[in-house]
């Protein structure tokens, strides 16, 4: 067995000899992904935009042109709350995710049996589905669960979290955040040990006190670091659906829809999915507009 493999990868190195183009044998699984699973859905998804599409029988849908977009856009109020909430959700997840996954790391950097085990401990949610996670949280979160039996032993009496239109969607971001603070840590503490020593060893020479370290210092070498965290979450932030499906559905009032939990409704609840193409396309630019964005903010900080 062993020497029919070697026979076979000596025969596929000589034909890679002769055939420079070898190399795109080896894109086509991938390339078959990216054009069955993502380029033709998005071009089905800009057509069918402008028709009532009918899924079950494909032939009766009929070319409607603008109107999706028009009602979507003039008559459709969940949709522009559901804009507004998916922006919010977006730059409140990022940067209180940034504030706290900087200073975790900056503390767990260190090479310790105690830090080791925190970072395991820390890492230990991310590896846990976003299903269970959020089952966990609803429990928590409940109006009679733990977290408000303890704000009551401090006379505090705590809100309705996830049944208040005023909590309902921060409750959700904290519990996001909570779920991808050890990968997103980690990948910072790679950031942070890759830094050179002898900068930090100048700066101590200097008597450079920690927060002039950590802003003049930590910060602009750890930029590259930091704006592939931020574009990551941002982007994940803007497809959010299992923790709102799960633990709100979108609700109280519409408090806690998201544009990626009212694209699902309209189309696989509601079945019109000319308007869940419509917010998808919505979707689309948003995210690539705001990455752009944050790419050419990281870029001017480099």
């Amino acid at each position: 067995m062993r020497q029919k493999a070697k026979e076979y990868f000596k025969r596929l190195r000589a034909f890679g000899k002769r055939h420079n183009g070898i190399a795109y044998v080896y894109m086509i699984p991938a390339a078959f992904g990216t054009l069955f699973f993502t380029i033709l859905p998005f071009i089905f998804m800009i057509i069918a935009a402008f028709f009532k599409v009918d899924l079950v029988n494909i032939q009766e849908s009929r070319y409607v042109g603008t109107w999706n977009f028009m009602m979507v856009f003039t008559r459709d109020n969940e949709f522009t709350k559901a804009v507004v909430n998916t922006i919010i959700f977006a730059f409140v997840t990022v940067i209180l995710l940034m504030f706290v996954t900087i200073l975790m790391a900056s503390w767990l950097a260190k090479n310790t049996k105690v830090h080791n085990f925190a970072q395991t401990l820390i890492f230990t949610p991310h590896i846990s589905s976003m299903v269970s996670v959020a089952i966990l949280w609803v429990l928590l979160l409940d109006p009679r669960g733990i977290i408000n039996q303890i704000l009551a032993l401090f006379g505090i009496q705590g809100p309705a979290w996830l049944l208040d239109s005023r909590t309902s969607l921060i409750s959700v971001a904290l519990v996001t955040v909570w779920k991808s603070i050890g990968y997103y840590c980690l990948i910072i503490i790679a950031g942070l040990q890759a830094l050179p020593p002898e900068v930090y060893e100048a700066a101590r020479l200097d008597k450079a006190s920690r927060w002039c370290i950590l802003r003049k210092i930590t910060l602009p070498l750890l930029t590259p670091t930091l704006s592939f965290v931020f574009i990551m979450k941002f982007i994940n932030s803007f497809k959010a659906f299992a923790a709102i499906d799960i633990m709100t559905q979108g609700g109280p009032q519409g408090s806690s829809m998201v544009l990626g939990y009212w694209i699902y409704n309209a189309g696989r609840v509601k079945f019109n999915y000319g308007f869940s193409m419509v917010g998808a396309i919505v979707l689309t630019v948003l995210v690539a507009v705001l990455t752009y964005l944050a790419q050419r903010f990281f870029n001017r900080r480099q």
